[in-house]
């Protein structure tokens, strides 16, 4: 299984923005498990993560694209080549 979320890798490919869409779909979930998110789409609790996850027999992480480097929670090294593919998308 792969995993993403809004915000993690290339911005462009799934921007951060898209918290609201997503967290729609789940009614009100701060009244269900505690969860809101800011103006700025972040989530409070800071801690707390959105997103889906998928089958892919191509061992995606999302940390392929992110330019963050000194990430301390990076999974896999960045990839220019997959950016570029997923923009052309």
């Amino acid at each position: 299984m792969a995993r993403m979320a809004p915000g993690s890798g290339a911005a462009n490919v799934w921007p951060l923005t898209q918290q609201k869409p997503l967290f729609s779909i789940f009614g009100d979930v701060e009244e269900s498990i505690g969860v809101r998110l800011t103006d700025r789409c972040l989530m409070i609790p800071i801690k707390s993560v959105s997103g889906i996850f998928f089958p892919n027999a191509d061992k995606f992480e999302s940390c392929q694209l992110c330019q963050r480097e000194h990430c301390q929670g990076r999974r896999a090294p960045y990839s220019e080549e997959l950016v570029r593919k997923y923009e052309e998308a």
